[in-house]
């Protein structure tokens, strides 16, 4: 299973758990600096690439909503020309 979209799915909950062990060791005063913006870096490829399976405006339009909430919850505006792209 080296591609494909289940592939991708295995690959992503991976890096993710990486990532995941790089925040506990940050918050436990652990971390290293490099391997921590390493694993960031993997972990946002792999959204990246399994946003690209998804062709229609849902992941678009559930940002939005998400971060109109988020700025409803902050009490603050979203920025002008903070829309996703």
């Amino acid at each position: 299973m080296r591609w494909g979209g289940d592939a991708q799915m295995a690959k992503a909950a991976e890096e993710f758990s990486e990532l995941s062990a790089e925040c506990a060791r940050e918050l436990n005063g652990q971390a290293d600096r490099e391997e921590f913006l390493e694993e960031l870096v993997d972990a946002r490829i792999m959204l990246e690439q399994l946003a690209w399976h998804i062709t229609d405006d849902a992941l678009e339009e559930t940002i939005e909503g998400t971060l109109d909430q988020l700025a409803d919850r902050l009490g603050r505006e979203r920025p002008e020309g903070d829309d996703v792209e």
